[in-house]
Formats: C-alpha cells, sequence, structure tokens
C-alpha cells in the first residue's frame, strides 16, 4: 500500500539521484527501482541489498545464490502487473537485459534509469516498453 506523501517522497528522491554516478550495490537500476519502492511504501526495501555486491559478476551472484529476483520481489511484496500503455508514474519497469532483471521507474513519458554507461538519467518509457519491459504497480 502506498503511503500518502508517496508522489512527493517521490519526486525529492529522483532529484536526488538524477545525474549520480554508477555504482554497482549502491546506485544501480535494482537499488534505485528498490528505493523508489520506498517512496511509495515507507519501507526500506533496498537496505537488504545495498552493498552486498560491487561488480555485474556480484550483482549476478545474488540473483543466482540468494535467488533474488526484482521481478519476483516486487510480486511478492503486492506489485500488480499492469498492461501496456497503462504504465504511470511510480510503476516499475522491469527489462531483462545482459541477464539482468534491470529495473527503471516511471514517471510517465520518461522513466528514471541507471546503466553502467551512464550516470542515473532520464531514459524514455515508450523505449523501455519497446524492449519488453514488464509495468509493476504498488498500490
Amino acid at each position: 500500500m502506498r503511503v500518502p506523501d508517496w508522489d512527493v517522497r517521490l519526486a525529492n528522491w529522483a532529484s536526488y539521484w538524477l545525474d549520480a554516478p554508477f555504482s554497482w550495490g549502491h546506485c544501480d537500476c535494482n537499488i534505485l527501482a528498490l528505493e523508489a519502492l520506498q517512496c511509495l511504501t515507507g519501507k526500506p526495501h533496498a537496505d537488504a541489498f545495498r552493498g552486498r555486491y560491487d561488480s555485474a559478476a556480484g550483482a549476478l551472484r545474488l540473483q543466482r545464490d540468494d535467488d533474488y529476483d526484482l521481478a519476483r520481489y516486487l510480486t511478492a511484496q503486492g506489485a500488480q502487473i499492469i498492461p501496456r500503455n497503462f504504465q504511470q508514474r511510480g510503476d516499475i519497469l522491469v527489462v531483462m537485459r545482459d541477464g539482468f532483471a534491470c529495473g527503471h521507474v516511471c514517471f510517465g513519458e520518461r522513466a528514471l534509469c541507471a546503466a553502467p554507461d551512464h550516470p542515473v538519467c532520464w531514459g524514455s518509457t515508450e523505449a523501455l516498453l519497446d524492449l519488453g519491459a514488464v509495468i509493476y504497480r504498488i498500490g
């Protein structure tokens, strides 16, 4: 369930992270998605994963050995899958890329994204959907 001021929390959070340098386990796509989830719910979702890896190989090990999967985690937290073109602010878009389930945070036509080759930035929601993103929404 979303906290009453989730929209203000999410906007402040996005402003804070925009242009932050990518860092495995601290400022990567899944940590950002889990922090966005924290803005929505008030629960510290990213804390269980932050700092547990510091490389792509470490992130893959976490997914394999701890059976961590972003989509499964979102579903366990009560997220529902939303049909394409019904995405809205605060939804988490999950795209499979290079063996990773990569999380992006929807802000309408734009999504906040993190990737190893650039700092946290705005990307196109439509482009992520074209890559096969699955849309998850917390009530």
